[in-house]
């Protein structure tokens, strides 16, 4: 704690204490824009795990900065992402870099430290998301994001600040790297046990393809026309769709389209989400459902196809389709050796997901201790 308080400091709008620098997206067709010369940056490149931006996926040439009047933002200009999405934030490392239009970015004037700036972007990002505005998708304006008040104590100030802030982000950033390195552990743990499954011991296992080991395999359709977002007495059978939160929920309709117990597999989008289904539903957007014979157990089925069935997004993997799938290979053993397998792995995934469980919840306590820290700071109590 020190004696400096709010006081103190000096309040002003971040157009007044720092140039915006909006930036813009050459001719991607144009081969003379594009080449050896000046870092370009777009807001998927940004990772908030890395502080300092020291490269880029893609440079532009001298000709495209003048062709296109990109002004240049020199080392130490603090990146904002003010679409696509909002809240982004990083500081530049090299000496030129130019932005494409999804940014708002600020070189900081002679009162204003770049980090202390940074960590006042960090502290108010869920309010500077708030200001985005767009019917097609949400954009923070140069002209509100000049507006924004920021508090100030003098420079000696605030480099004292920066450097408290840095040393305890540095700490929580080891404990949630830790969390996090534990979290993939866990997950690949499992990955480990489920490969094992249909790699190791299968001496004995018969080997049929999916479409002979199934009685049925289709891709859902348009939404119903009789539809509700919610469940209603009229509408109480669920719809899912491509999609992975709530296991893929997306309403609810009155007559099903699968009726037994089946298994989906999300075909778009997020590729390779594989969920059982133990009640009647309907499956849209071209959501993949099989349902096995009565030889295969329904729960076994769900992990031969979580083990055999590629996962990714749209762009490492466009689709999935019947075709695709159904010549696929699975390999099985009797009914009863099924179940056994089915109880081992249900055992080491509900070890697996508590696990997942415990350092997720890590990870976001790391996250809040940060924004505490942060508003402490912002305050004039760090």
């Amino acid at each position: 704690m020190t004696n400096t308080t709010l006081e103190k400091w000096e309040e002003k709008t971040l157009g007044e204490v720092c140039e915006i620098i909006s930036g813009t997206t050459p001719d991607t067709s144009n081969d003379e824009f594009w080449g050896k010369g000046n870092y370009w940056i777009t807001p998927a490149e940004i990772n908030e795990n890395s502080l300092y931006i020291n490269s880029t996926a893609r440079t532009i040439t001298d000709k495209a900065v003048e062709y296109c009047s990109l002004r240049r933002m020199p080392r130490g200009t603090v990146l904002f992402s003010s679409r696509a999405p909002i809240g982004k934030i990083a500081i530049s490392n090299v000496d030129s870099l130019y932005c494409n239009q999804g940014f708002k970015n600020f070189i900081c004037s002679k009162n204003i430290h770049n980090k202390f700036l940074y960590y006042f972007l960090l502290k108010s990002r869920k309010y500077l998301i708030s200001l985005g505005k767009g019917a097609t998708f949400k954009e923070v304006s140069k002209s509100i994001i000049s507006t924004v008040n920021i508090q100030y104590p003098p420079l000696p100030e605030q480099e004292r600040i920066v450097a408290k802030l840095d040393k305890s982000f540095e700490a929580i950033d080891k404990v949630k790297a830790n969390a996090e390195q534990n979290l993939n552990n866990a997950k690949e743990l499992f990955e480990s046990a489920l490969n094992k499954v249909f790699t190791e011991n299968t001496e004995g296992w018969e080997e049929k393809t999916l479409k002979e080991v199934c009685k049925k395999i289709s891709a859902g359709g348009d939404k119903p026309e009789n539809f509700s977002k919610a469940i209603t007495e009229n509408c109480e059978v669920p719809i899912y769709s491509n999609g992975i939160e709530n296991d893929g929920l997306y309403g609810y309709t009155d007559v099903p389209a699968i009726k037994e117990e089946a298994i989906t597999i999300s075909a778009r989008g997020t590729i390779g989400f594989i969920c059982k289904r133990v009640k009647p539903y309907y499956p849209i957007v071209r959501l993949i459902s099989a349902i096995p014979n009565d030889h295969i157990n329904i729960d076994f089925m769900e992990y031969a196809l979580k083990f055999m069935v590629p996962t990714g997004n749209g762009s490492s993997i466009p689709q999935l389709t019947v075709p695709m799938l159904k010549d696929k290979k699975v390999k099985y053993p009797s009914l009863p050796e099924q179940q056994k397998i089915v109880e081992k792995l249900d055992a080491l995934q509900e070890q697996t997901k508590q696990l997942e469980a415990i350092y997720t919840q890590k990870i976001k306590e790391c996250d809040e201790l940060k924004q505490s820290i942060l508003q402490k700071a912002f305050r004039g109590e760090l």
